[in-house]
């Protein structure tokens, strides 16, 4: 039997690191949070210190302008903030205002490349974005509405960019109804990254799933513009800036598990008492004898206990008096190596 406490997680047979941490930015100067962190500002080339993104007011600011002619990058300037690393196995989250640009493109996005290989998830937001009619639509609320793109390149070729998979739609509410971001509000902005699927929320609102061409490899975490023609022009004069709340990046339920399913009911296995006080008791179908395993994992999906299975008359008794108070996810694993799932919880 082994007792896993790192904050590691095995999927198959690649242990990926788990990454857990929220900056909400309320420090002058340089975030201290994750493991390095970056920023590129050659949209608007003067605010070219950490003290002018992150003033110590709990707010991140990225500020761009119209003024072409003052870009540092000719080709596609950016205007960013990064953060690394994340890989598979979780949830990126942004609270931003101001992210719809008219002639920019707004974005929180990951990327890892090497060699002639890169790896990439993106949301990225543009008022009109010019290859999704139709084209010169309403962009203000609340008649208009903001497009998105929502992107994975997983192992693609840097100059085929293939294999690739995603989508271009406009953003829609829980309704719905295509909105708009150019209000002058707070939007969340969702990346749930697992191993098999991505998906892309909006304010809580799935807008895309993607599962194929699936980036695996740990990558920057990147947030703010870039200039690209798809954009659009830029119909404003002045500055225009980038609000950012907060970022979180905290471990996803990478088993899939469905908290709202009792996993109990479907597989005819009855799991007893729950809560339990470290002792969990097992009652197997008379007519399946084939449990060979178990393990039990924490609801981010971190193996922190695994054992042989010595079922009698049915029946199992599973001592788990180190676990702390909390919910848990015990798998039980059958010769033909199929996986049982249950939650449980310890008090």
């Amino acid at each position: 039997m082994r007792l896993l406490t790192t904050g590691m997680l095995l999927m198959g047979n690649v242990l990926l690191a788990q990454t857990n941490f929220t900056e909400d930015f309320n420090a002058l100067g340089k975030p201290t949070t994750g493991s390095y962190w970056g920023f590129t500002t050659t949209i608007h080339p003067s605010q070219n210190t950490w003290n002018a993104i992150c003033p110590g007011d709990g707010y991140a600011y990225l500020t761009v302008d119209s003024d072409l002619n003052n870009d540092t990058d000719l080709t596609n300037p950016y205007q960013t903030i990064s953060v690394g690393t994340v890989g598979p196995g979780h949830k990126l989250e942004t609270r931003v205002k101001g992210i719809a640009v008219p002639g920019l493109v707004g974005f929180i996005f990951t990327y890892q490349e090497s060699g002639s290989t890169f790896n990439e998830i993106d949301i990225e937001i543009v008022p009109d974005d010019d290859k999704l009619p139709p084209v010169g639509h309403d962009i203000s609320a609340p008649t208009g509405w903001t497009d998105a793109r929502f992107n994975c390149w997983g192992m693609a070729n840097v100059n085929t960019e293939l294999p690739y998979s995603g989508d271009a739609k406009p953003i829609v509410d829980g309704n719905n109804k295509k909105i708009s971001l150019i209000d002058d509000q707070f939007h969340i902005l969702t990346i749930d990254w697992y191993t098999d699927k991505i998906f892309f929320l909006i304010d809580g609102v799935l807008q895309q799933t993607v599962t194929t061409a699936l980036a695996k490899n740990q990558s920057d975490v990147i947030i703010g513009f870039r200039d690209l023609a798809w954009a659009g022009p830029m119909t404003w004069t002045g500055t225009k800036t980038l609000v950012i709340d907060w970022l979180k990046v905290t471990p996803n339920n990478v088993l899939g598990i469905d908290l709202n399913v009792n996993y109990e009911t479907i597989t005819g296995i009855s799991i007893y008492p729950n809560p339990n006080n470290g002792i969990i008791n097992i009652d197997f179908p008379s007519n399946n004898n084939s449990f060979q395993g178990y393990k039990i994992y924490s609801i981010e999906g971190i193996l922190l206990k695994e054992d042989n299975l010595q079922v009698s008359q049915h029946k199992v008794q599973l001592e788990c008096n180190e676990l702390a108070k909390g919910a848990y996810i015990l798998m039980l694993e059958n010769q033909t190596g199929e996986h049982y799932r249950t939650l449980f919880s310890k008090n």
